[in-house]
């Protein structure tokens, strides 16, 4: 099934707050298919002997009423239980939770 293409009117605003907040955010809105309407990547400050690492998440932008169609059932089941996916509705919320994602993967020892 086909769905429209279209940004949710809270788009540009959420993708503000992330964006303030230090993370890096690659839009793929009009991707469809499923695949979530952000990629956030943030550099985490440990690096091993393959180089930097990275902190990534994908955000599906919803509004208050929005539902997921089709398709973004999957990429969830896929990805939420590794914590690389969150259900964007609100700005402050979902800054939160990418920080509190990003943080769990700061090695200890590279916080000293």
């Amino acid at each position: 099934m086909r769905y429209k293409l279209r940004r949710d009117l809270n788009d540009a605003e959420i993708t503000q707050a992330v964006k303030a907040a230090g993370f890096s955010v690659i839009d793929l809105t009009m991707v469809g298919k499923g695949i979530p309407d952000k990629l956030v990547i943030k550099p985490l400050p440990q690096v091993t002997d393959m180089g930097q690492m990275f902190f990534v998440c994908w955000l599906e932008i919803k509004s208050a009423k929005g539902r997921l169609q089709g398709d973004q059932h999957i990429f969830k089941a896929i990805f939420e239980p590794r914590n690389e996916w969150i259900e964007a509705r609100d700005p402050q919320e979902t800054v939160n939770a990418l920080m509190e994602r990003y943080t769990a993967q700061i090695k200890p020892e590279a916080m000293r």
